[in-house]
């Protein structure tokens, strides 16, 4: 398990759809040693705080093995790191092998898995294709938010190791396709048991709570 990229971005104001927004989704690789803070990667930013940041989502991690998926389906042959909004872009981590509560260890920060990604209309804005955030939701691709248990600092490049796992609990993947997939017959025990988890951040926890008839 490798870090191939470190992405970071500031909110800038972008118009789509007749619509004008502040969005730092749009990230850009860098090439030196950043810190790794309890809510941010050092000069990253977020300009919606209500619905992105924070402890929870100190972190966006997108696997590099899914850019495959997207230039295929997109027709697009070259996809830069970061393109997802993710600040890291990673190999090796995959949403089926990942459970909510698992800790990995990049260098000296330690990181907890917390909840899939759900993605927002300004998804749409990237690549100017409305169908974008449809096809993200249809796709078994959502990469990994974060929380940071140990701060420290990285570089891309760096190893990345398990250092916890918690498989009594919930893959990324099956928690993802529980909330988005096969919605007409959701598994409620299944639901209810991911309610429990103690490191499922909370706003997904609200998510599934919804869900339960």
């Amino acid at each position: 398990m490798n870090l191939k990229a470190i992405n970071i971005g500031t909110p800038k104001t972008y118009k789509h759809n007749g619509r004008t927004f502040e969005t730092a989704i749009i990230k850009t690789a860098i090439d030196h040693t950043v810190n790794v803070y309890s809510d941010h990667i050092e000069g990253d930013q977020v300009s919606n705080t209500k619905n992105h940041g924070g402890i929870d989502k100190a972190i966006y991690l997108y696997p590099q093995e899914h850019y495959t998926f997207w230039q295929e389906n997109l027709n697009c042959s070259n996809l830069p790191s970061g393109s997802f909004g993710e600040n890291l872009t990673t190999t090796g981590l995959l949403e089926d092998d990942i459970h909510i509560g698992d800790h990995f260890k990049i260098n000296d920060v330690v990181v907890e898995v917390s909840q899939p990604r759900e993605p927002c209309y300004k998804l749409n804005m990237v690549f100017n294709d409305n169908t974008i955030v449809k096809q993200y939701l249809a796709s078994n691709c959502p990469g990994i938010y974060l929380r940071v248990i140990q701060t420290g600092s990285i570089t891309t490049g760096d190893a990345i190791t398990k250092v916890k796992q918690c498989p009594e609990n919930i893959t990324i993947g099956a928690l993802w396709r529980l909330t988005f997939h096969n919605t007409k017959n959701r598994n409620q025990s299944t639901i209810k048991a991911a309610l429990r988890i103690k490191e499922l951040a909370s706003s997904w926890k609200t998510t599934l709570t919804n869900l339960v008839v």
